[in-house]
C-alpha cells in the first residue's frame, strides 16, 4: 500500500510539472499570435473614427468584417480582442497615440484645420 501512494505522488508531481510546461508553451504562442496581429490592429484602430469604433466589441466587429482569423481560426470576440490587447499592453497604446496625433496633425496641414479633437471627442487648441 505504501508502494502505491509513492507512485500516485511521483505520477501527480509529474503531471503537475507536464501541465505547468503546458501552459508556459501556450502562453508563448498566444504572444507570438499577439505580435502578429500588433499592426493588423493599429491599422485598424488608426482607420476608425470616434471613441466608440474603438471598443472591444466594435474592434472585433472590424476585424471579423475585414476577414482576420482568430487564434483558434474563428470569429473575433470582445474577450479575445480584450485578452489580445491585454497581451500587447506594454508600449502599446503609447504607439498608438503617437501614431494616431501625427495622422491627425498630417490631416490638419493638409484641410487647413487649426485644432485636434483628443481621445475623448472634446476639441483640443493647439
Amino acid at each position: 500500500m505504501a508502494v502505491r501512494i509513492v507512485c500516485q505522488t511521483e505520477k501527480n508531481i509529474n503531471r503537475g510539472q507536464h501541465t505547468m510546461r503546458l501552459a508556459e508553451m501556450m502562453r508563448r504562442k498566444a504572444l507570438v499570435f499577439a505580435k502578429g496581429m500588433r499592426p493588423i490592429l493599429m491599422e485598424v484602430m488608426l482607420n476608425s473614427r470616434g471613441k466608440q469604433q474603438r471598443t472591444h466589441k466594435a474592434l472585433a466587429e472590424a476585424l471579423n468584417d475585414i476577414g482576420i482569423k482568430s487564434a483558434r481560426g474563428g470569429l473575433w470576440s470582445r474577450e479575445a480582442v480584450r485578452r489580445l490587447m491585454q497581451r500587447l499592453t506594454p508600449g502599446f497604446y503609447t504607439e498608438f497615440r503617437m501614431r494616431y496625433i501625427r495622422q491627425l496633425h498630417e490631416h490638419n496641414k493638409t484641410s487647413g484645420v487649426n485644432h485636434l479633437p483628443d481621445f475623448w471627442d472634446r476639441e483640443l487648441k493647439d
